[in-house]
């Protein structure tokens, strides 16, 4: 049997991917996860709990006017992904971008940042910490 035939108990998969047994239990019955019960018990393979994770959205994928809302080799970034990319607390980012000190577009309720003006805040923010 290979890695990805292996079979999870809910239990299981909570202790490996360190997800509380409920959140597992509510994909499988919305249908996210393909589970079957097995001895009483929900069980499904490796190979389905990577499909799911596969399926699941993420915000670093949208796609407006046919076109990615984020792109990070042309310096589109959300907060989190500036958050990520510098080591900054996603939090301290987002209220930045709210109080104006970082200029951004926001697109219903997403904040869209060009790299280039959070580098510029970057430096000004350091040049402040020298004096």
């Amino acid at each position: 049997m290979s890695k990805c035939d292996e079979i999870l108990s809910i239990s299981q998969a909570s202790k490996r991917y360190k997800v509380s047994r409920q959140a597992i239990f509510l994909c499988i019955q919305k249908g996210r996860l393909k589970a079957s019960v097995i001895d009483k018990k929900w069980r499904f393979t490796v190979n389905a709990w990577n499909e799911y994770i596969d399926s699941k959205y993420h915000r670093r994928f949208s796609v407006r006017d046919g076109k990615k809302m984020y792109d990070i080799d042309e310096g589109i970034l959300s907060p989190s992904m500036i958050s990520e990319r510098f080591g900054i607390h996603k939090q301290k980012v987002y209220y930045l971008v709210r109080k104006g000190i970082i200029p951004s577009e926001r697109i219903g309720s997403a904040y869209i940042i060009q790299e280039q003006n959070f580098l510029k805040y970057m430096s000004t923010a350091k040049k402040k910490l020298r004096k």
